[in-house]
């Protein structure tokens, strides 16, 4: 069973039965679970566990009960549960080779939920914003307004210019009145390339830091991972991106490039 096919069935299913109007609560109830689980999967891969039974076992036991813990979490839970059961597992097998197919197994589930995470993240942000009347634009996040200037946020330039933008005027009248103010007319037509980071975004950003998943070697996800996910969320389009060192500048920025203190960050944005 693929990486790729486990990653879109977890989402599959979860979608589902899960995927509907969901009160902001729900969200955020499904987030929780995904988290914790995604914890918990740290932790038994970190231990070794291969025992496909005690996988299902402990998520079950994560998940509760909808007596205590609500039908969103303990729904949440048994489909993970499901998709563990039913994947293709190595519980005999012995060699090196064989038991990297177990760790890759594992990973593909692990970066399935993760996935889904970052998902209901985005759902749920969207609604946040919508209950708050607050609709995020892209065009306006790009303007060089005076009020965005004094924004706290740190500006980061993602603008290439064209070759045709990079050329000289080659006419001998270039210096005219008229020519003068074309090209006065054209850069004031021209679309700023200062694209300021929004606190929604920034947040966004830090969640997608701290849910990435780690490789089958243990190490955390590139600067250019986060970025491509990072994009795919926020600018779908492709008119605007960030770059890879646009990411790096503002981690840098706000946690000193130590994801350690990016749950930290997260909290006290989301508290201003």
């Amino acid at each position: 069973m693929s990486f790729t096919f486990i990653r879109k069935q977890v989402q599959a299913k979860l979608k589902k039965s899960l995927y509907h109007p969901c009160q902001i609560r729900d969200f955020m109830e499904m987030r929780w679970t995904l988290l914790l689980l995604i914890t918990l999967f740290r932790t038994m891969a970190a231990e070794r566990v291969t025992d496909k039974d005690t996988w299902v076992r402990r998520i079950l036991e994560t998940a509760g009960t909808e007596a205590t813990d609500g039908a969103v979490r303990v729904r949440t839970g048994r489909i993970v549960a499901d998709i563990v059961a039913t994947s293709q597992w190595g519980l005999q097998r012995t060699t090196s080779t064989e038991l990297h197919d177990v760790d890759l197994t594992i990973d593909a589930i692990f970066a399935g939920v993760v996935q889904w995470t970052r998902e209901v993240n985005r759902l749920l942000d969207q609604k946040v914003s919508l209950a708050d009347q607050k609709k995020y634009n892209v065009e306006e996040a790009c303007s060089s307004s005076e009020e965005e200037e004094e924004s706290d946020n740190e500006p980061i330039e993602n603008y290439e210019p064209s070759d045709k933008e990079n050329q000289l005027p080659t006419s001998n009248n270039s210096n005219s009145p008229h020519s003068r103010n074309k090209n006065k007319n054209s850069k004031d037509k021209k679309t700023p390339n200062i694209c300021y980071w929004t606190r929604e975004e920034t947040i966004a950003l830090l969640k997608q830091y701290r849910d990435a998943p780690l490789d089958v070697h243990g190490r955390p996800a590139t600067h250019q991972q986060v970025a491509d996910w990072h994009n795919e969320d926020w600018f779908p389009d492709g008119a605007h991106k960030r770059t890879k060192v646009a990411l790096q500048q503002q981690l840098k920025a706000l946690v000193r490039s130590d994801r350690t203190l990016i749950p930290a960050k997260i909290k006290e944005l989301e508290d201003e």
